[in-house]
């Protein structure tokens, strides 16, 4: 049980820690205060002696349920990437780019006083630097950082697994007190809404229904930042008969192999596909089979999409991006690898390890839809190769497509046939992945290898274990 001390602060506590009697309004109030703090001193002069220390307790120990956290980091890090991560979750997009600036939290802004930064900040939300900072009645800037302060408190309190929302890039500045920046390489979200004031209270996860790739799931609102509820949810998606939307057949690892790792607690799933002695005929089905019986793709999972307008009117894919993301335990148990045999057709590549996955040009590594819009038109068709990449953690995860049609934006989700997400863990060899750690322990490991003494199967299946397999 966690109780808050005198001064409202919550004591150190083990990660992952629930506090059962800490109530969100209270932890609310006291992470509220410690923004203002940090936003007054800056971010970066957290880990700098001074006379004065910024409380900041309740923010480092939120700052451990962000996915980029480690023990190596800095206060100043560590808070720098809770900010990241919860003012890209904000619903509201004026205050959304009011925090990015008041926090420096842009690669442009990030040698900028915090006197400049509350400048242009205030110069974006239309108001002199004094009134914005005005604190009776409470200004504008101390009612974006209590919206902020909401946003952080209801995500600690929830359980972990909460997916991150889309991005575009993050708007210019606004001509004013800053003057000096470069382009941004670290871009937030910027949701096209009605400007709305709200307070988050809590995160209501968004889970998929059933259904086929690319299929619409009815009665749901489709625009939801991740497993957030959204204050202005936008309509539903139109369906099959407007944009058709099919996952090929050619499911692929993040290795550009068809590596599946079962969880120990799936063994019996796993029994059947253990029990192959030959590679295959038709691999790119077997691994389906795999994923579906809950295995993990290896390193990540690659889909191949394609698209095709069924309407008069032009439809414009936006944006794709992971949904839906929940961090899962890390699968030991069975695996099952089979090797390449020729790199995928990857266009766009996520890393899920990231806390906003961005959906990334293979060749330039730019945001791919910064560039790019795919516009289709009746009988029009496109195919997408779509590459998840796992380094660190093990997810589960969604995909959503936005698409805009007659002006309006609509959302449509996939999933696997059989109604589950995508899963997607670590490497089995972390050195494939420029890691020097040695690789996991699990249960069985069965892998492809060549058998010229059979030519009617020359591929066959072997039993081996991960350091064999790693160091082969």
């Amino acid at each position: 049980m966690v109780v808050v001390d005198a001064r409202g602060m919550m004591p150190a506590m083990l990660e992952g820690d629930r506090p059962q009697s800490l109530t969100q309004d209270k932890l609310k109030d006291t992470i509220w205060k410690e923004l203002q703090g940090v936003r007054r001193r800056g971010i970066g002069r957290l880990d700098t002696p001074g006379r004065k220390i910024v409380p900041t307790q309740s923010l480092e120990i939120a700052a451990r349920k962000v996915p980029e956290w480690h023990l190596s980091m800095t206060k100043s890090t560590a808070i720098n990437a809770l900010l990241k991560h919860e003012v890209s979750r904000v619903d509201a997009t004026e205050y959304r780019e009011q925090l990015i600036l008041s926090f420096g939290l842009r690669d442009d802004l990030d040698n900028t006083n915090p006197k400049s930064l509350r400048e242009g900040a205030a110069c974006r939300a239309g108001e002199s630097s004094l009134n914005y900072a005005r604190r009776s009645p409470m200004g504008t800037e101390l009612k974006t950082l209590y919206v902020l302060a909401g946003q952080i408190a209801a995500d600690f309190l929830q359980d972990e697994g909460t997916a991150q929302p889309k991005l575009h890039p993050a708007p210019p500045l606004p001509k004013g007190p800053i003057t000096r920046y470069k382009k941004s390489r670290w871009l937030l979200a910027v949701v096209t809404v009605p400007a709305v004031v709200v307070v988050i209270l809590a995160t209501v996860k968004h889970l998929p229904s059933k259904g086929h790739p690319g299929q619409q799931q009815s009665g749901q609102h489709s625009s939801k930042t991740d497993g957030a509820s959204s204050s202005l949810p936008t309509p539903t998606d139109l369906g099959q008969s407007v944009l058709q939307t099919s996952i090929v057949n050619h499911y692929k690892d993040g290795m550009g192999g068809w590596g599946a790792i079962f969880p120990r607690a799936n063994s019996t799933a796993a029994s059947e596909f253990i029990a192959q002695p030959y590679m295959p005929d038709d691999v790119h089905r077997f691994y389906g089979h795999e994923l579906a019986a809950g295995a993990f793709g290896n390193a990540g999972i690659y889909l191949e999409v394609n698209f095709e307008g069924l309407s008069d009117r032009e439809i414009t894919i936006n944006d794709i991006r992971p949904i839906n993301r929940h961090t899962e335990p890390v699968p030991t148990g069975a695996a099952v690898i089979i090797g390449t045999q020729g790199a995928p057709n990857i266009n766009i590549q996520y890393s899920l390890d990231s806390p906003v996955p961005v959906g990334r040009n293979i060749e330039t590594g730019r945001p791919y839809f910064e560039s790019f819009h795919i516009p289709l038109t009746r009988g029009k068709k496109e195919t997408l190769g779509l590459e998840f990449r796992v380094q660190q953690r093990a997810y589960s995860f969604n995909v959503a497509i936005e698409y805009e049609v007659g002006g309006q934006t609509y959302t449509r989700i996939l999933q696997q046939a059989n109604g589950q997400p995508f899963r997607a863990t670590g490497a089995l060899c972390p050195r494939w992945q420029g890691a020097t750690s040695s690789p996991l322990q699990y249960e069985i490991v069965r892998t492809s290898y060549a058998n010229p003494a059979d030519p009617a199967h020359f591929y066959a299946m072997k039993t081996t274990t991960a350091q064999t397999l790693c160091e082969g």
